[in-house]
């Protein structure tokens, strides 16, 4: 059975920490998809991960992958000028009902 992306907490300074207890921080970058959530990547050290005794549940491919990498998707941000935002709470007030 192999960690889930969840099994690395999240420390809220763009850093990770894996259930080893090692750190895994961010790439850089926070990335948004399309319409959809925005991702931040993170990744462990390679010297770390090496010499892991964890590293069998950690990594699907072991024998080939060098470190962890864990993607956390951040909560959507609404654009409040959205139109569609505003429509929906436009019909949404009482007196749009």
């Amino acid at each position: 059975m192999w960690f889930k992306p969840e099994a690395c907490q999240f420390n809220g300074d763009h850093t990770r920490t894996c259930p080893n207890g090692k750190l895994l921080t961010s790439t850089g970058g926070i990335y948004k998809l399309g319409k959809g959530p925005r991702r931040e990547n993170f990744k462990a050290k390679k010297e770390d991960c090496t010499s892991c005794i964890k590293r069998t549940q950690c990594l699907r491919h072991p024998e080939r992958t060098a470190a962890r990498k864990v993607v956390y998707f951040h909560e959507r941000q609404i654009d409040p000028d959205d139109r569609s935002h505003r429509m929906r709470q436009a019909i949404d007030s009482s007196q749009g009902r």
